[in-house]
């Protein structure tokens, strides 16, 4: 577990949390602007320091007050910025390799093709563009072996096509690696379709967390969707597919099954994203009652 107890002054903001989280999946923490997110994340990273409580990652103490603050460099996270942050005088593998202590060229080629950069390994950063970029910066966190991801809004500087280009990637990261990822966005639309947790920030405070449709469905998630946009979260998997229909049968956690529009799984290749857990937003019956899938 994560286990996480701390206070930080931030100005106005008195960031207090004290919570456990898995050590598994992706977690996402959400909130308003100035509610934290960015400032919780920098203090697991060790890019700044509580004022006091204790940090502890697996059976790893990273912090405890007057006792234990490990540098950055020696608690073995991973830390994706919003901007790339490339060295723009290396090319795309030596921006990769930096950092790396040792090299591991089995994990290099898998999480060069795990990003899909293996055609952009000679080029310089000027000549990428921003999803190509932020790929690049994934893996060089990834290539020094980190026991855990932190990412802060990854998505949040790009255009929506580029958003669409690199959402496949981060899908898959987690189950590919078994890398414990919090994953830092204002963005619910991100959040359904890439975590398996969720912390809710507010004013320095966790007010909700837990699993994603448990939090999706509680009451302290009502204030944060538009009323036009209110739904439920179900968890299923992919069963099989209408032989003469553009149908797809999904079995719901509790046994039942249920048929929705379009082939999902349609190739073993992106099964694996789909069987991890497919979302279901329920419209309500002002709109139809129509079901739209994110996976």
């Amino acid at each position: 577990m994560l286990s996480i107890n701390i206070e930080k002054r931030l100005g106005q903001l008195q960031l207090k949390v004290d919570t456990q989280l898995p050590l598994q999946g992706i977690t996402a923490v959400f909130g308003r602007s100035g509610a934290g997110k960015t400032s919780l994340v920098n203090l697991l990273g060790g890019l700044s320091t509580p004022d006091k409580g204790e940090i502890r990652l697996g059976d790893k103490l990273l912090y405890q007050q007057g006792k234990v603050n490990l540098p950055p460099e020696k608690r073995n996270i991973g830390y994706v910025f919003q901007e790339a942050r490339l060295f723009p005088h290396y090319s795309v593998k030596g921006n990769l390799n930096y950092g790396v202590r040792q090299d591991n060229p089995v994990l290099f080629n898998k999480v060069v093709q795990l990003l899909g950069i293996e055609k952009l390994l000679s080029r310089y950063p000027i000549t990428l563009s921003g999803g190509e970029k932020q790929r690049v910066a994934i893996g060089r966190a990834l290539l020094t072996s980190p026991d855990m991801l932190l990412m802060d809004e990854p998505l949040a500087s790009l255009d929506l096509p580029r958003k669409r280009e690199l959402l496949p990637y981060l899908q898959t990261l987690s189950q590919e690696l078994a890398l414990p990822i919090m994953y830092v966005s204002h963005s619910l639309d991100e959040i359904l379709q890439l975590a398996d947790y969720m912390l809710v920030l507010h004013q320095g405070n966790v007010i909700a967390q837990g699993a994603l449709s448990e939090v999706w469905n509680s009451e302290q998630m009502r204030p944060w969707v538009p009323m036009q946009e209110l739904s439920s979260l179900l968890s299923a998997k992919v069963a099989d597919r209408h032989p003469d229909y553009p149908m797809t049968r999904l079995v719901m956690d509790d046994g039942n099954h249920l048929w929705v529009s379009g082939h999902l799984a349609a190739t073993e290749k992106n099964s694996k994203y789909v069987f991890r857990q497919i979302m279901f937003q329920f419209a309500p019956r002002s709109q139809g009652g129509r079901v739209s899938v994110t996976y």
